[in-house]
């Protein structure tokens, strides 16, 4: 299992285009599936980036999109 640190999170944003805190979740997503553990709901069902992260992570979907940040601050 690959074990992910703050440095290796920023690479892993830098090459896909993503946030810091999206490629976390990304990174605990995959943790959570590896374990075969079950993830609480919120990390199922939430949408902020982290969450999704995870989500994308947990189902091995790397290619899904994250949210662009510079399109929530408009709001």
């Amino acid at each position: 299992m690959k074990k992910f640190t703050r440095l290796s999170f920023a690479e892993l944003a830098r090459t896909h285009g993503w946030t810091i805190t999206y490629a976390d979740g990304y990174a605990d997503g995959e943790a959570y599936r590896a374990r075969r553990q079950q993830p609480p709901a919120y990390l199922l069902w939430g949408f902020d980036e982290y969450a999704q992260g995870f989500q994308a992570g947990f189902h091995d979907e790397p290619s899904r999109t994250p949210p662009n940040p510079e399109s929530s601050a408009a709001l």
